[in-house]
């Protein structure tokens, strides 16, 4: 895969601490599953395919 220069990062989970967090909803409160978020201020055509095809994995 190719490298994106990453320009924000936030991991949330409900098992962890000191980690920062998204502002929790009703709705979210019934579901305890960790999540990620990464943005990237470039990132190739393949480069996102790629990693939508891993995260699409590492979800199930």
């Amino acid at each position: 895969m190719e490298t994106g220069e990453i320009s924000d990062r936030e991991i949330c989970a409900s098992s962890l601490s000191g980690v920062k967090r998204r502002r929790v909803t009703v709705d979210d409160k019934l579901d305890h599953q960790p999540c990620v978020n990464v943005k990237f201020k470039s990132l190739t055509k393949e480069s996102k395919r790629k990693l939508n095809e891993l995260l699409q994995e590492w979800s199930k």
